[in-house]
């Protein structure tokens, strides 16, 4: 063998071995917040804003699927949230939408309570749900 051969194949035998060291680390990961999947009911209570804008305090139930859920701030300019649950159930979201606005998700599920505050340009709102 040549001594280019022989670095060759070691290396090629270094990335193997790294490979099999990674498959069990990898495998024993769960993706991001999907013990938190479910159905979640409550409601959702205007914190900050004009109730014209805004809208009223409502019943509120979203399924959360594959640690996420997407939250429709604003109809009229699109305003649709991913809300993501991370593995230690905090929750998170950011979108940029219409002229320049920005809506913000932040929270954390506790057990089978979630809470939310969804913080936009003219208003603010509570969600507090429970799942089941």
């Amino acid at each position: 063998m040549t001594g280019f051969t022989t670095i060759r194949i070691a290396g090629l035998l270094g990335m193997a071995g790294a490979l099999a060291a990674a498959v069990p680390v990898l495998a024993g990961t769960a993706f991001a917040g999907t013990a938190f999947d479910g159905v979640y009911r409550g409601e959702s209570v205007v914190k900050g804003g004009i109730e014209g804008v805004c809208g009223k305090n409502r019943p509120f139930t979203k399924r959360v699927t594959n640690g996420s859920f997407e939250y429709d701030w604003d109809p009229k300019e699109g305003g649709l949230l991913t809300v993501q649950i991370a593995d230690d159930g905090t929750v998170s979201g950011t979108r940029t939408y219409g002229r320049g606005r920005q809506v913000t998700a932040s929270g954390k599920v506790t057990g089978n309570m979630m809470e939310i505050e969804m913080t936009g340009k003219q208003c603010t709102r509570h969600l507090s749900l429970k799942k089941g």
